[in-house]
């Protein structure tokens, strides 16, 4: 992951730092996985967590899909973190 953070000072030329201005950029980085989701066993009726964490600038978004269609309802829970959990 490409993570550049530049700062630039101007600075006024008095001694005190209090009115002096900075420049901030960040530069975008692609899209990538930091933990891809991996096969899993499990026990019939028993509750599944699914980890998948992602990485890039901006952030991005994460989706959980069955083929092509969206997870949805009661039993599939997406976490802030990316996670799925999968509730029997």
């Amino acid at each position: 992951m490409l993570n550049l953070n530049m700062n630039k000072k101007y600075d006024d030329d008095d001694d005190d730092d209090d009115d002096d201005i900075y420049c901030l950029f960040l530069v975008a980085a692609p899209p990538g996985f930091a933990s891809a989701p991996e096969d899993k066993k499990v026990v019939v009726g028993d509750d599944v967590t699914m980890t998948c964490r992602v990485h890039g600038v901006p952030k991005p978004q994460l989706r959980w899909k069955h083929g092509t269609t969206p997870l949805a309802g009661d039993r599939f829970v997406v976490h802030d973190s990316g996670d799925l959990e999968i509730r029997v």
